[in-house]
């Protein structure tokens, strides 16, 4: 039988394969179109977890937001060891270290599939438009494989 850590371990693998198959089910019927999925389903996370878990997304500059955003991730649901941002003008970028999510976000890239399910870029836009009154336009993602690291990249459009 399984630790408590192996159990746990197997559960982020096969959720992992799940989203993965969810975001590749959907691409195949939708193509392109499926990266309009990001904002909403950045919006629909943000209000659970304001609603269900009690976490406020707050702040009315870009990196107020963004830093709430990252301890919410790191802090408070262990998504990955360490998240950072950068903002120069209007370009924003986001940093994830070692994120559960990390596998998914490979396929999906090794598929020419940008993951436009991954919640912490779908919250991020969110919670810039939201907070910000500002669109946001996803750049895209890069993933460093060896040293576990997932880079956002998005604009703001005033």
């Amino acid at each position: 039988m399984a630790t408590e850590d192996e159990k746990k371990r197997n559960l982020v693998k096969m959720l992992n394969l799940v989203l993965f198959g969810l975001a590749q089910g959907m691409w195949d019927l939708l193509g392109e179109a499926s990266n309009a999925a990001t904002r909403l389903i950045g919006e629909t996370n943000i209000d659970m977890l304001q609603k269900d878990m009690g976490f406020e997304i707050a702040g009315e500059d870009v990196q107020d937001v963004l830093i709430e955003l990252q301890r919410i991730f790191v802090d408070e649901l262990g998504a990955m060891t360490k998240a950072g941002s950068k903002v120069e003008g209007d370009q924003v970028e986001l940093t994830c270290t070692d994120c559960q999510l990390l596998s998914m976000s490979k396929q999906l890239l090794a598929a020419d599939i940008q993951p436009y399910i991954c919640p912490f870029r779908g919250m991020a836009v969110a919670a810039m438009e939201k907070n910000l009154g500002v669109r946001t336009r996803i750049v895209g993602t890069e993933i460093d494989p060896d040293k576990r690291v997932c880079v956002h990249t998005f604009e703001m459009i005033r």
